[in-house]
């Protein structure tokens, strides 16, 4: 009979069947997925999918549980685990939780959000989800208990150690600093080129250099070990208020420690003022120097000018919101805040009112001075002192590139914010405000010395080459960089464009000029260049040569050099303008042409100028009615001919300044 063997027909037992009739046979057992409550059963009952037995032989459906990679709800259902969690092995009824990751049951089930440190352990059953001294209770493990202090993302115990020494040392390294600014912003020796000015600038740079590393840490990228913990190191730059341990004094909630931070610029300003005063007062009672009024609003907008990367950083962190496995967004400065959550309203509005006044109200505030600089510098002394932060680092001519130091600024700490969680568009977009800049800065050489001018593109190549190195350390994923793909098709597109762009132009002269019969036209007439330069001259005629080393004295070596190139062109222009033609001519002749041109030029009017005898110049027509207003007496001379037999070049005239 079906269910019993054939000599004396014995009912299989529970968990096995037969159904085999008439012959002799052996009863099977039931497969995975499957039971047989009662002995003699001819096949075993399925499990309700997806249940599975977790071996052969199962006597019960209470041995159907949920397959690997799903766990049982509140309802008795399978659920899939979400995404960042572990469900390894049968029966689960929680999903286990890897390191690195926080797997929290809320309304919906179970939520999976990414942990910024190692504080969140590895836990199969969630019994103990995060490390020593974090809470449990808070997103990501991210808060401390109480009596505990946040260091380098660890919770460490208040006890036996000493909060006072780190807010102490900060008060006083502040105001000393601070006094320090005021007095390499303000000093005399600065407006020059000298050893002073390029080391406090070249200082400022080393700021700058640290502000884009701690920026850096913002990123979404798993940085090696050291340079992991050397981007740590750097984050003190932007104003982390952790570092002074107030998880053991203080109240260390999100919307604190975000205030705390904006704070400190705003502080540096007004303690700015409160030195102000307290100058005013010694003065009276030890008779000291004060402090000037301008001068120290000049301190002040230095230090926000040199922080300007830490500050924008700082002010948009409300703005970061970073997408976790499988849940809602959270704050990437904070990650205990989700972006759906009461409590980030408050560090919106926190982030929205900051960022205007500083990145959007100190930006515009720079480029308005910069602006109006031509022309204020000339009637107020007040307006010179007050902005002197903004153009004493560069070059005359490059006055605004503050300005753009700024922009440079405010477009790195728009990467964190734009993509918060591609790591390959965040490299892709370093990279190109990195080499645009340094394009930038190449052409225009905005620094007072050269050393500065280098100085400021190894800074830049630096940013390029870390940004080329991230890209070994970014999460390779199927489904990442969309947006990135597309990014680089634009790029690329308007790479293309611009070169077509350029070969358009070309073409269209090259027609102009075949159509012209090859002849270029002469360039036009600059009649108010003309006058200006007349204006010029006519100024420095008026000058002794003591005034004139004066001004000399207060330009950069960049500024001198200009004049120098153009003293040496329009020399040689008056000199000889028939042996030699224009400067952009002489710029252009072979070697042996501009042999000859030197030679003559060291044999004739250069050594007789350096004799002191009077300067050749190549003909009475060559000196206009200005020249003559200023100075330039022309005497005929007697010349002998050039070895070309060039009677051309026997009547010449001699001028003396």
């Amino acid at each position: 009979l079906p269910g019993s063997e054939a000599s004396s027909c014995v009912d299989c037992p529970a968990g096995f069947f037969s159904n085999v009739t008439g012959r002799s046979s052996e009863c099977e057992r039931c497969e995975a997925g499957s039971y047989a409550t009662e002995p003699g059963q001819d096949e075993c009952e399925a499990c309700a999918a997806p249940r599975l037995t977790r071996f052969m032989g199962s006597t019960s459906s209470q041995e159907c549980v949920c397959p690997a990679g799903t766990y049982e709800d509140a309802s008795q259902s399978c659920v899939n685990c979400p995404a960042g969690s572990v469900c390894e092995g049968f029966g689960r009824t929680v999903p286990g939780q890897p390191a690195g990751f926080f797997v929290r049951n809320d309304t919906t089930g179970y939520s999976v959000y990414a942990c910024a440190h190692e504080n969140c352990l590895a836990s199969d059953d969630l019994s103990q989800r995060c490390a020593e001294g974090h809470d449990e209770n808070t997103l990501s493990c991210a808060l401390c208990l109480d009596n505990y202090y946040n260091s380098d993302g660890s919770c460490l115990p208040c006890e036996g150690s000493s909060w006072e020494i780190p807010v102490f040392l900060t008060i006083v390294g502040s105001l000393a600093g601070m006094v320090l600014v005021y007095n390499l912003c303000n000093s005399p020796l600065t407006r020059q080129a000298t050893t002073l000015s390029t080391t406090a600038v070249s200082f400022g740079m080393l700021l700058t250099a640290v502000q884009s590393l701690a920026l850096m840490n913002q990123y979404h990228v798993k940085w090696a070990s050291p340079f992991s913990e050397i981007l740590e190191v750097t984050s003190l730059l932007t104003f982390d208020v952790r570092l002074l341990k107030p998880g053991c004094f203080a109240d260390s909630s999100p919307t604190l420690e975000y205030s705390a931070r904006l704070a400190v610029p705003l502080l540096a300003a007004v303690t700015y003022l409160g030195l102000y005063q307290a100058s005013q007062w010694l003065a009276k009672v030890r008779k000291i120097t004060p402090w000037v009024l301008a001068r120290t609003v000049n301190s002040a907008c230095q230090v926000w000018q040199a922080l300007y990367i830490s500050i924008l950083v700082v002010a948009l962190l409300a703005f970061q919101c970073r997408e976790n496995p499988s849940a809602e967004a959270t704050v990437g400065g904070y990650p205990s805040v989700s972006c759906d959550a009461d409590e980030y309203w408050g560090l919106f509005a926190l982030g929205c009112i900051f960022t205007v006044m500083y990145g959007v109200g100190f930006f515009t505030y720079c480029l308005v001075c910069n602006y109006i600089a031509p022309r204020r510098t000339a009637t107020s002394p007040f307006f010179v002192m007050a902005t002197r932060f903004l153009y004493f680092r560069f070059r005359t001519d490059r006055w605004f590139w503050g300005s753009v130091l700024m922009v440079r600024a405010i477009l790195l700490a728009m990467i964190p914010i734009l993509y918060p969680t591609d790591a390959n568009a965040q490299v892709f977009c370093l990279c190109s405000v990195g080499t645009g800049f340094l394009v930038l800065q190449l052409v225009e050489t905005p620094w007072k010395t050269k050393l500065l001018n280098t100085c400021d593109s190894c800074v830049l190549v630096m940013l390029i080459l870390l940004a080329a190195a991230a890209s070994a350390f970014t999460e390779q994923e199927e489904a990442a960089g969309s947006v990135f793909t597309t990014v680089i098709m634009l790029t690329l597109c308007s790479g293309i464009g611009v070169i077509v762009t350029i070969f358009g132009f070309a073409f269209n002269s090259v027609v102009s000029e075949w159509k012209k019969g090859g002849q270029s036209s002469e360039p036009p007439a600059d009649p108010e260049l003309a006058r200006s330069l007349n204006k010029v001259i006519r100024a420095l005629a008026a000058l002794g040569e003591k005034e004139i080393l004066t001004i000399f004295q207060s330009l950069g070596p960049y500024d001198v050099a200009v004049i120098q190139s153009f003293v040496g062109m329009l020399t040689l222009e008056l000199k000889l303008p028939k042996t030699s033609g224009s400067f952009r001519q002489r710029i252009c002749v072979g070697a042996g042409q501009l042999e000859k041109v030197i030679s003559r030029v060291h044999s004739g009017p250069v050594a007789d100028e350096a004799a002191g005898k009077p300067v050749v110049i190549g003909g009475d027509s060559n000196l206009s009615a200005d020249a003559r207003a200023v100075g330039v007496r022309v005497t005929p001379v007697d010349a002998p001919a050039d070895a070309s037999g060039d009677s051309s070049q026997q009547a010449v005239t001699t001028a003396e300044m």
